[in-house]
This record gives C-alpha cells, sequence and structure tokens, in this order.
C-alpha cells in the first residue's frame, strides 16, 4: 500500500503569499514621514525574493515546510516593520520578531524541511522559550534569548552540514557561499566607491537577488553537482586576476613613481606583460586549484590516464578486472562494486 504526498491547495498557498508580502509593501509606503526613501524601496521589494521563493518551494516540492517557513517569516518581518511605521511599537516589535524567529526555524530545518533528530527539535524550541521567559526574569538581558537561539541553529546546521551526504553539503554550502560573496563584493566596492549608490545598488542585489535563488537551486537540486566546479573557476580566476592587478599595478603606478621619465612607456609595458602572462598564469592556477577544490574530477583524469596506459601492458583478463574495479573505486567511489566474467566454454 501506498501512500499519496499531501495535496497543496494553490488558492490558499497563494493567498498566504499575497498576504505576507502585503505586509512588506506596506512597511514600504508606510515608512517615516515624510516619504520613503529609495533604498527603503528598494531593501522592502527585494525582501519579496525570499517570499516568492517560498511560494515557488511550497507549490512545487511537496511535504517540504521551508517553502512555507519562508513566506511566513517574510510576512512577519513585512507586517512588523508597517504596524512599527503606523505607531504601534509592541505589535509590530512582535510580529518582526515572529518572523525572525521563523526564518532561525527554517534555517535549521534546511532543505529538507524537517529537523536532523528530535533533539534539535527540542533544543531550538528551548531557545524560543528562552525569548519568551528572559525578558520576565532578567529585563537587562532581554536579547539573550535570540542569540541563544541564532547559536542553536548556526550549531544544528553546522552538524547537518558535517552529517551530511556530499549532495546535502552542497545544498547546504550553495546559499552561504553566494550570501558571503555578496557580502564581500558590497564591502569591498563601499569601501572604494563609497560614493556611488547605483553601484552599491548592484552589488546589493548579489545578496537580494543571489541568496534567495541560490536557496531555490538548492532546495530543488538543479545542476548542484556542479557547485564544486563554480568554486573552482571562482577561486581561480580570482588570484588571476589578483595577481595580475597586482603586477599592472607595479608596473603602472609603482615604477613610474620611482624613476623618472614617460609613464607613457610604463603603462604600455605592464600592458604587454600583464597580456603576456595572462594564459600561463591561467593555466598553472587553475591546474592547482583542482588539485584543492575539484579533487574528484582531477584524479578521475589521472586515473583514467593511467588506466589507459596499464592496458598496453596487460593481457590476463582477471588483472584486467583488477584495474578496471580499482578505476572505478577511485573515480566514482561506489557503495559497491563487482565483475561478472562470462566463461569460455569449451570445444
Amino acid at each position: 500500500m501506498t501512500t499519496r504526498p499531501a495535496r497543496v491547495r494553490v488558492p490558499s498557498t497563494v493567498a498566504l503569499f499575497l498576504l505576507c508580502i502585503g505586509g512588506m509593501a506596506m512597511g514600504a509606503v508606510w515608512d517615516s514621514p515624510p516619504y520613503a526613501t529609495p533604498s527603503d524601496i528598494y531593501w522592502g521589494f527585494s525582501t519579496w525574493g525570499l517570499a516568492t521563493v517560498g511560494l515557488v518551494l511550497a507549490l512545487r516540492v511537496r511535504g517540504n515546510s521551508f517553502g512555507w517557513l519562508l513566506m511566513v517569516g517574510t510576512g512577519g518581518l513585512g507586517w512588523g516593520v508597517a504596524f512599527f511605521e503606523l505607531g504601534t511599537e509592541s505589535l509590530g516589535d512582535n510580529l518582526f520578531g515572529v518572523g525572525i524567529i521563523t526564518f532561525m526555524v527554517a534555517l535549521l530545518v534546511f532543505p529538507t524541511g524537517r529537523y536532523l533528530t528530535r533533539l534539535w527539535m527540542g533544543a531550538q524550541l528551548a531557545a524560543i522559550a528562552s525569548i519568551l521567559l528572559i525578558p520576565h526574569v532578567a529585563p537587562s538581558q532581554d536579547s539573550l534569548g535570540l542569540l541563544i537561539l541564532a547559536v542553536v541553529t548556526a550549531v544544528g546546521l553546522l552538524v547537518r552540514w558535517v552529517r551530511g551526504s556530499p549532495v546535502r553539503r552542497r545544498q547546504i554550502g550553495l546559499p552561504f557561499l553566494v550570501l558571503g560573496f555578496g557580502v564581500l563584493v558590497n564591502s569591498v566596492v563601499g569601501s572604494l566607491v563609497p560614493q556611488s549608490e547605483w553601484l552599491a545598488s548592484v552589488t546589493t542585489s548579489l545578496i537580494t537577488v543571489g541568496f534567495p535563488v541560490s536557496i531555490l537551486v538548492a532546495v530543488l537540486r538543479f545542476r548542484l553537482f556542479e557547485l564544486d566546479r563554480v568554486i573552482s573557476r571562482t577561486v581561480g580566476y580570482g588570484l588571476v586576476v589578483a595577481l595580475l592587478g597586482l603586477a599592472y599595478a607595479l608596473g603602472a603606478v609603482w615604477l613610474p613613481s620611482q624613476f623618472s621619465g614617460d609613464s607613457s612607456l610604463f603603462v604600455a609595458g605592464s600592458t604587454l606583460a600583464v597580456a603576456a602572462l595572462f594564459n600561463p598564469l591561467r593555466r598553472r592556477i587553475l591546474r592547482g586549484v583542482d588539485r584543492r577544490f575539484y579533487r574528484t574530477p582531477y584524479d578521475a583524469e589521472r586515473v583514467v590516464e593511467q588506466f589507459s596506459a596499464k592496458l598496453r601492458n596487460k593481457v590476463d583478463v582477471a588483472d584486467l578486472a583488477k584495474e578496471w574495479v580499482s578505476a572505478v573505486e577511485d573515480t566514482m567511489h561506489p557503495a559497491g562494486v563487482g565483475v561478472w566474467l562470462r566463461k569460455k566454454r569449451s570445444a
């Protein structure tokens, strides 16, 4: 007897989505007088990305509560801001807190929508209870409960990543890789060009748009196995650009300051040197990064080359079978592998 998956009711799901994003829209419209700033509107509407991802997951991935939690968390944050701007600070703070707690729960059950064990569910419920109890016991430590909840969530997510399969690790790592990269780029751009608002908006979109999209990709596992390749290429080309930029800066900026003469000659020479170094440096760095970050495909190529070389010197079928099994284990890492050889019938 088979059980049918839970049926998703599309109208009620869409209604919940509209209710959740309505809070964020009202919070942007009712912002501090006289009007909401462009950055407030930008952040308010960009938060809809998480709610939209939650809607897609709730409609497509049945039995996974993660999408619902994203929508409810966004709704709590949005309506909390809206009621706070209307002057009802107490209700606004409570709804905003509900949104934060909901997002913490979503992180701990990411990406399956279920807790790792009942122990972690109990630990998070205890942390949520501390948020409600600590203000009454120690009013001066009212933020301690939220800190406890954040620590429990972070540790639980780390345990899920450590104990998880390679697929689960990719699922958990992808959103945080995108988030960390977006924060790094935004910080660097903000320090180099602090007055450029449009550039800040572009770099901020790496977080507000890239993070929700990466969550959608991770849960749906769309081309997830290319993550290792993305990491290796990102690190590799980042090192290439950094080294070439350093070489160009030394030749075009530092050397002219040390020697008197026409600086255009130094600029031209630096440009030619960077152009000549690009391909050799790229090949060498990418090969080294592949050894470190993209180990399985790199080892696969090496094992296949060694196996092909051994085929020229092996004639015994049993020896060839052993070499083939060894090559498969080194490249694909299966749970089990075997070879069936057909016996030759005697005449």
